[in-house]
């Protein structure tokens, strides 16, 4: 081999091989696979393994940036080998667990020391032995005897009154007790526990919660392992058993935290049902697309965690039902969860005996027929069989049949016959369980609409938002915080009853409201100043603190640098955001009022086929603009399409008016007297993922020629297929998020402050330095190394602007994660949020900056709704990534149009009927500006001391370029925070 192509093979081989992180290994490790602990006089709980060749392990958990692709482990036993040299038997998240067996020769009820050697053979280096004491057990009779004794006990369970099985388990627990088994005599109790729960009725429950508060003092030790984690899990079942309030909900999702976290620690094989009942738990509350992530993401991680087999199908069972809550569920996910649950019910598969899952399973199956619009009544009559076959009624029945019997109405409502679902609905609406009740309260409402008795049917609505427990006021600190979820569908089905009664008003009110139960990042701000005796203090600083251990270690997860190591970090990002989540969730001592915005402009929701278009005017007074048919299904084929088409950038102008056209029926208002140069809009639901600008006008549309100017006509050259009008060139339509509210404070007046490449990788960035110098000499400009978080911490302190040069990272699914990359480390959003003024502006000019997850209220649009959120007035943003030459044709036109007094959406619009002279529409349609506050901006003469003020920190006039070009100060000042998310705008 010559030199050439040696150093290309040894090139080629380092691509694969991890960076390595060196230094002192310092990791607590906990023992897994023993089923007993002993407690030690002074305190100590040992695990007890039972017998030589019995099973063992060692799990430790390793930080983020610690490469373990090509770790090997070795355990030993008193020096006795029990494994060699092994790969993880196990990974979840920064989770690994080492297996062996147990040896032979070992002297029972004698401490032993298990120790685990760690060896990287990437390069050979070997860590000192990490070593834990245990116990061994060899007289195994009596723990045996209680185990067939529990077996018999269990198949004659059917025929035992459940106060009988309940003192008989309690009989073995004690001989447990009385043997030195307590981890035997504890799962004993804990199946009394859930035929006590099953059994329902106050003495029932009553006996479950006295025999799951029985202290044992091994339980809160790593040594109990997913022992713990399971009695967790059954103190969650309990508190939701006995009530469905919001605290009841606060409680189990703590108990539900805490067993997830147990198990985690030893990658326990029953990890997965903690984020079932989870995930169950969130859609309840709302969060359906938070539930359907997690539980898509642990299920992942079951490809190295080795889920129980059994878990993962109630996994499959459980993910079926979270995508029938979505009412926005494309086809194809419901296909597939079609599929999933198809081959659970197959024979071969091992269905459950228990009839009455069984028979959910079944309903499930036939939900998702009717949502897909086939033929569900062959399922409808497995499940009412198998619901028939369960002797005894009991309230796990009775609430499958009523979901049955709602089902049953849904199908008469596609059909059209809405007295045969009125009937079947009714008679369920006095259920018990509030979902139940509220599914088919919902169902009558819409059969009575059908019918034409419109205020029954708005009093049955109502019922149904009563069930999902939906007041005027949102839970305070003391509960539990909710979201929209299925309730949100609720609300469109009662506004749009209410406009047929005449009451436009009304419909808006509501839409409001199901805005005003978000809880907002502001929200938390605010409750964290709230804070004010010892013990809330301290939750709150021990949220941060961990909050902070949990952004520093998904900073120091990147880069992956070979596909082992890629498929470590991914699983860690996973786990270290589902514990984010939780902490975000967590506000101790905090009660806020309901947030209801008003303020005027267009609001815009869909109901089952069709979209409505309301309006508030400056003054109040709201109408309804039109109603437009259009099906679920095919709003969401056209806004995915538009989607795509933004990814490629290569659709003609032309493929896009025709398959946007009933978009622009729906959104553009067909008879207005007077266009507004600014129009806000409402979007709720998948509605948030159409480009507003970009609609295209028919030939012939009224408005807009004072306002498009001569840059704004949307004409091209010869050739080009870019002719006609889109929404742009006679209104600049702006976002309103679900954050927004009138303005409380001025708009800052500090002096901006440049961040520019901080970390050295974008020479075009560093080449504007001169010019941002010679146009803005007071701002405070921070280029290269001295872009670093302290850096960056003191500039921003009393700033009025931002403008960032820098490479970001970017969390579609939780833009709270988002960070800027400077010089020495990651500026997260909180801390970019809680250094954040009321800026006039924001300019997101990089890539996926107003890109987040629809939501059933009026939107988050990522990084820039969250600006909007703490404050900032407009944010410029994008749905897509950006072109660099496009970026900077876009910015150059735009802060030409601020020198020449346009206001910031007035600018945005003129660049962007500037640019759709050069661009196909697939290309500009991605921009998008956001609007932070619902009160319109002073005229610009008004505003003229601000801006000097904001650009001038001495009270003298400014030399500034932009400022002598003005023919009238605007009345924002740019604040430009361009991330170049993707390396391709910055």
């Amino acid at each position: 081999m010559n030199l050439g192509l040696a150093i290309l093979a040894i090139w080629l081989l380092s691509c694969e091989m991890p960076e390595r992180q060196h230094g002192r290994l310092e990791l607590s490790t906990v023992m897994r696979h023993h089923d007993e602990v002993v407690s030690r006089p002074s305190g100590e709980v040992l695990p007890m393994f039972l017998g030589a060749g019995s099973s063992m392990g060692v799990c430790l958990e390793t930080n983020a940036d610690l490469d373990t692709s090509q770790w090997r482990g070795q355990l030993t036993v008193d020096g006795r080998l029990a494994s060699d040299g092994s790969p993880p038997a196990a990974r979840s998240g920064r989770v690994l667990c080492f297996d062996g067996e147990m040896p032979e020769g070992l002297e029972p009820s004698v401490e032993l020391d298990v120790c685990l050697t760690i060896e990287d053979r990437f390069d050979g280096r070997r860590w000192p032995a990490l070593c834990q004491p245990s116990l061994l057990m060899l007289e195994l009779a009596e723990r045996e005897a209680i185990e067939a004794d529990k077996q018999r006990l269990l198949a004659e369970a059917k025929a035992l009154d459940v106060w009988q099985l309940v003192g008989r388990l309690e009989q073995l627990a004690a001989r447990a007790v009385a043997a030195g088994l307590p981890m035997q005599a504890a799962r004993l109790e804990l199946i009394a526990v859930y035929f006590l729960r099953r059994e329902g009725g106050p003495e029932a429950i009553a006996k479950a919660q006295q025999l799951l508060s029985q202290p044992m003092s091994w339980q809160s030790h790593p040594a109990a392992g997913g022992l713990s984690a399971q009695i967790e899990l059954e103190r969650a079942a309990l508190e939701l058993a006995v009530s469905a309030d919001d605290q009841a909900a606060k409680r189990a999702w703590l108990h539900l935290s805490q067993a997830d976290a147990l198990f985690r620690r030893s990658a326990h094989r029953l990890r997965l049902s903690a984020t079932i009942r989870r995930t169950a738990l969130l859609a309840r509350l709302g969060f359906t697309t938070e539930a359907v992530e997690q539980l898509q993401s642990a299920s992942q991680d079951c490809a190295t965690a080795h889920c129980l087999p059994a878990v993962q199908k109630m996994a499959s069972s459980q993910l079926a039902w979270l995508v029938l809550q979505d009412p926005f569920a494309r086809q194809s996910q419901l296909a597939a969860a079609e599929a999933d649950l198809r081959a659970l019910l197959e024979p071969s598969a091992g269905a459950s005996n228990e009839s009455l899952e069984h028979a959910n399973e079944w309903l499930n199956l036939a939900y998702l027929q009717v949502r897909q619009g086939l033929d569900s009544s062959a399922a409808r009559v497995v499940a009412r069989g198998l619901i028939a076959k369960h002797k005894a009624s009991g309230r796990r029945a009775d609430e499958l049949n009523g979901w049955a019997s709602v089902l049953d109405g849904l199908v008469e409502l596609t059909m059209g016959q809405a007295q045969a679902a009125l009937e079947a609905c009714a008679a369920v609406t006095s259920a018990v369980d509030a979902q139940l009740a509220a599914g088919a309260a919902a169902c009558e409402g819409r059969a009575l609409r059908r019918l034409g008795q419109l205020d029954q049917a708005a009093a049955t609505l109502g019922d149904a938002l009563h069930h999902h427990g939906v007041a005027t006021q949102r839970p305070t600190s003391s509960g539990f915080a909710q979201g929209p979820g299925p309730r949100a569908e609720a609300f469109k089905h009662l506004a749009r009853v209410e406009i047929e009664r005449g009451r436009p008003e009304k419909a808006w009110q509501l839409m409001a409201e199901l805005d005003g139960l978000a809880f907002l990042e502001r929200d938390r701000q605010t409750c964290r100043l709230q804070a004010t005796t010892p013990e809330v203090v301290e939750r709150w600083r021990a949220i941060e603190r961990e909050s902070d251990g949990i952004l520093d270690q998904l900073a120091r997860a990147d880069p992956p640098t070979s596909v082992r190591r890629r498929q470590q970090v991914q699983a860690m990002r996973r786990e270290l955001r589902a514990r984010w989540r939780t902490l975000q969730r967590d506000w101790p001592g905090c009660e806020l009022s309901p947030g209801v915005s008003t303020g005027e402009g267009f609001r815009a929701f869909t109901v089952e086929d069709e979209v409505i278009l309301l309006r508030r005017s400056a003054a109040g007074e709201v109408t309804l603009e039109q109603r437009t048919t259009l099906s679920r299904q095919r709003l969401l084929e056209i806004v995915d399409g538009v989607s795509r088409a933004m990814i490629s950038r290569d659709q003609a102008d032309a493929t896009w008016r025709a398959e946007l056209a009933p978009l622009a029926a729906a959104l553009v208002p067909k008879a207005i007297e007077r266009w507004p140069e600014v129009s806000l809009y409402r979007l709720h639901g998948a509605l948030q993922g159409v480009p507003l600008a970009a609609l295209p006008l028919p030939e012939g549309s009224v408005g807009g020629t004072e306002n498009s100017g001569s840059d704004g006509a949307g004409s091209d050259g010869p050739g080009s297929d870019r002719a006609g009008r889109w929404l742009v060139d006679v209104t600049v339509p702006a976002l309103v998020g679900v954050g927004s509210r009138p303005l409380a404070t001025p708009a800052a007046t500090g002096p901006g402050v440049f961040l520019i490449d901080p970390d050295g990788s974008l020479p075009e960035a560093s080449t504007m330095e001169p010019y941002y110098r010679q146009q803005f000499p007071l701002a405070r400009i921070l280029a290269g190394a001295n872009a670093s978080r302290v850096g960056v911490r003191s500039a921003l302190t009393g700033s009025g602007w931002l403008h960032v040069d820098a490479h970001g990272r970017y969390e579609d699914s939780f833009p709270e994660l988002s960070a800027m990359v400077l010089h020495d480390g990651q500026l997260a959003w909180p801390e970019l949020a809680a250094l954040a003024s009321p800026w006039r502006f924001a300019n997101l000019s990089g890539c996926q900056t107003g890109s987040s997850q629809w939501t059933p209220d009026s939107g988050r649009f990522g990084l820039a709704g969250l600006l909007t959120q703490v404050g900032v007035r407009w944010v410029v943003a994008s749905r897509a990534n950006l072109l660099d030459r496009f970026a900077a044709e876009f910015n150059r036109t735009f802060y030409a149009a601020l020198a020449d007094g346009n206001t910031v959406p007035e600018a945005h619009g003129r660049a962007l009927r500037s640019l759709a002279r050069r661009y196909p529409v697939s290309v500009w349609a991605a921009m998008m500006i956001v609007s932070g506050a619902v009160a319109p901006d002073p005229p610009p003469s008004a505003a003229v001391g601000d801006l000097n003020s904001s650009i001038d920190v001495g009270g003298k006039h400014s030399s500034s370029r932009i400022l002598s070009k003005r023919r009238s100060a605007a009345p924002d000042e740019p604040v430009a925070l361009a991330f170049d998310l993707e390396g391709m705008a910055g």
